[in-house]
């Protein structure tokens, strides 16, 4: 029935499938959704949903009808778009005011392990750095490289980044986990005669962990003071425990190292970082750059962001950009940097990766 009402309400789709969950979850997969129009489909979406639904229950309103989404393309691994689909269900479950939220899968979210299968990889070095340039948009200058990794697992291969470590539940496999990445950064990095930044992403996990921090000051102890290093935290970790994070920011302030703060969704928070002259940066979520040529919500809070951070000295990043059309709004809006497949591959060691 659901499937049918939908289907009459969005009449110029021509392929729409509903599942009913084992969780209870009603899963709708709509195909061949032109990027242009993602968010007149998600409105149109919502609105017939809780159309539909009040047609059985009058008494419903907005906030009784939770929408999770997740746009992919049709490579996409699809236990991943589920997972990711869930997620935003979550994310909209918890909101208030929020009724329907969207997560998208980039160019590099391209499989999923177990955390038994990452941490055994990791344990056994089959895994392999690589690197990320980022570019400064006004003279195509690489300001630093983010380090990725792929963990090899017979067949298959996975790229991890952000979306990928969190996975790791417990302190023992993320101070695993980013100890070989460091390691192995320190090697490449003694070894280069040249000046270089490296930016990594650490576990959640790791950064209210003593002992690797410990560690990590006695790995660093032999670094040229041209070779920096920088730590990437997720903006709602940063934001909510920013009292626990002090003896953490003493340690990188020490080490004259720097902070960037990735998945910024607005300019909320963004004031509170007058107090921190560790934060170089801060990087625009996902959500925010897929397709921003499209959406005048996501150039709006995009603008915001930009012209908080100018008042602050603080620079802005974009992530994941896939398409000339993306590059294009980011650098009108004010964009300080930004980094993707748009730009480049992956690369196996430092390059100057020519900007085009």
């Amino acid at each position: 029935s659901f499937k049918i009402l939908l289907a009459k309400n969005l009449p110029a789709l021509n392929y729409i499938s509903v599942k009913l969950l084992s969780a209870g979850n009603l899963a709708v997969t709509i195909k061949h959704i032109p990027i242009i129009k993602l968010e007149l489909y998600i409105e149109r979406l919502n609105f017939c949903a809780l159309t539909i639904c009040k047609k059985h229950q009058k008494h419903l309103t907005a906030k009784n009808v939770k929408i999770g989404l997740c746009n992919y393309r049709a490579s996409a691994n699809q236990t991943l778009v589920y997972q990711q689909a869930k997620s935003a269900l979550t994310l909209s479950q918890q909101s208030p005011l929020q009724h329907c939220h969207r997560l998208g899968i980039s160019h590099s979210r391209v499989n999923i392990f177990s955390n038994n299968q990452i941490i055994k990889s990791i344990k056994k070095n089959k895994f392999v750095i690589y690197f990320q340039p980022l570019f400064e948009l006004d003279s195509g200058r690489i300001l630093q490289h983010e380090v990725l990794i792929r963990v090899r697992g017979g067949a298959n291969e996975l790229l991890l980044a952000n979306a990928g470590i969190n996975q790791l539940d417990n302190d023992q496999d993320a101070f695993l986990f980013d100890q070989a990445i460091i390691i192995k950064v320190k090697k490449l990095l003694l070894a280069d005669t040249s000046a270089a930044i490296i930016s990594i992403s650490l576990h959640p996990k790791n950064w209210f962990n003593k002992a690797f921090w410990q560690w990590l000051i006695t790995q660093v102890s032999d670094f040229k003071i041209e070779h920096k290093l920088q730590f990437e935290i997720n903006a709602a970790d940063f934001f909510k425990y920013q009292i626990r994070l002090q003896g953490v920011l003493k340690i990188i302030t020490k080490l004259n190292y720097q902070i960037i703060i990735d998945g910024i969704k607005s300019s909320d928070h963004i004031i509170q970082l007058v107090n921190y002259p560790q934060v170089l940066g801060v990087k625009l979520a996902y959500d925010l750059v897929h397709s921003i040529e499209a959406s005048a919500h996501q150039q709006s809070c995009v603008k915001n962001i930009v012209n908080a951070c100018q008042l602050l000295n603080i620079a802005v990043f974009a992530s994941d950009v896939e398409t000339k059309q993306e590059l294009q709004m980011l650098t009108i809006l004010g964009v300080d940097a930004a980094q993707g497949f748009y730009f480049t591959q992956l690369l196996p060691d430092f390059t100057q990766t020519v900007f085009h």
